[in-house]
């Protein structure tokens, strides 16, 4: 529901939103053209919005300006960048572990008794392998901790997907085809705490109850998962 006020003569319509993993305040009001701006004193981004428009119109909006936005937010909160060489720090379901880059006969990643993430891989081996290798450890941790997920969580949303899938994404954490009721899930997750994948899960499942960001929406989430915005908010900030 939209709340409404006036201020200096202007109609103006407030709702929240998230959208893309992003929380948004949009305020419809008397104006010709649609803004969008961060906030420097706390970080709030504000869509101000023709009072005339959908919030579907607002939506296509952030969806087209996306890209611009996430490189604001990373300006804002850049991440040390990884070099994958000894020492780095790296992150698994939310806790710190320092990269140790060893030689093996074949190429692999795990988790030593030191508690670091060791890749072992030939001598002078390229960045990308590293990657790679990080990637396979991410994949492989994923593909453990799903499934226990799933187990927990469909009952309590009264739904279940025919088919789940890990891969890399760029703007999103979670994706549902609600037709085929496939679940995509980021990569990326496996850094974030593990409540972190429970709550991009439940996000998904409840998309199979309704598929649009509207109110029904996120009482249902409410309904399912009463502290989900504590959840993303550890989500955003890591």
């Amino acid at each position: 529901m939209r709340k409404r006020s006036r201020s200096s003569g202007r109609i103006i319509q407030t709702i929240e939103r998230q959208w893309f993993d992003i929380d948004l305040n949009i305020q419809f009001k008397d104006i010709r053209s649609m803004r969008m701006r961060i906030d420097a004193q706390d970080g709030t981004i504000r869509v101000s919005a023709p009072y005339q428009f959908s919030e579907r119109d607002v939506f296509n909006f952030v969806q087209t300006n996306l890209a611009w936005l996430q490189q604001k937010l990373a300006e804002l909160n850049p991440k040390p960048k990884l070099r994958y060489e000894n020492g780095d720090i790296v992150h698994l379901w939310g806790e710190q572990h320092e990269l140790c880059i060893t030689e093996g006969k074949q190429k692999r990643a795990l988790v030593n008794n030191h508690q670091q993430i060791e890749l072992q891989l030939a001598d002078n081996s390229e960045k990308e392998d590293k990657i790679k290798l990080l990637d396979n450890l991410y994949r492989q941790e994923m593909k453990k901790r799903i499934p226990t997920s799933l187990l927990r969580w469909q009952p309590v949303v009264g739904k279940q997907v025919n088919d789940w899938g890990i891969r890399k994404m760029k703007t999103r954490w979670g994706t549902c085809n609600i037709t085929a009721k496939r679940v995509w899930l980021s990569l990326s997750l496996a850094e974030k705490p593990p409540i972190c994948l429970d709550y991009v899960l439940v996000h998904e499942l409840v998309h199979l109850h309704e598929k649009h960001h509207n109110q029904r929406f996120y009482d249902l989430m409410t309904q399912f998962m009463p502290d989900w915005r504590e959840c993303e908010k550890r989500l955003i900030s890591g």
